[in-house]
């Protein structure tokens, strides 16, 4: 299973459990569920030679709601970031199971550090990431600093 986040709040940790990631590749769409392991993604990393991935988003800094095009705006700057800092990323989307949040824009980044994802995702107001090894099941890290 996941790792369990306990600076998290509890409804916020639920909603990142019941929310699929989903990734766009040249060869069709990977569906990423924390604690769950995705063959697919696998070979996508294998494909790249990285042995780990990060899913981030920029939208809705630390899960408060902003307009559109401010999501647009942070979104377009994270992906400069991660291109400017030359790892392959895909377009990826966040999809809540229920209609208590809206999708979000998101990217894969391949390749990318446990740390260094944790530390992107502080650096764009993230509460948590999702994160991943190669043949290993998708981890929830909390961005949030220890209590």
């Amino acid at each position: 299973m996941g790792e369990t986040q306990t600076n998290l709040p509890l409804d916020l940790h639920d909603a990142y459990l019941k929310t699929t990631y989903r990734v766009s590749t040249d060869t069709g769409v990977i569906n990423i569920r924390i604690g769950e392991r995705q063959p697919s993604l696998d070979g996508l990393l294998e494909a790249a030679g990285a042995a780990s991935w990060a899913f981030i988003t920029a939208f809705n800094p630390h899960s408060t709601p902003v307009s559109d095009a401010q999501n647009i705006m942070r979104q377009a700057d994270l992906r400069r970031h991660v291109i400017g800092a030359g790892y392959p990323v895909h377009d990826a989307m966040g999809e809540p199971d229920g209609d208590d949040w809206r999708p979000e824009d998101s990217l894969l980044i391949l390749g990318m550090t446990r740390a260094d994802a944790i530390g992107l995702g502080r650096r764009f107001h993230q509460n948590a990431i999702v994160f991943g090894y190669r043949n290993e099941v998708a981890r929830l890290l909390s961005c949030l600093p220890d209590p």
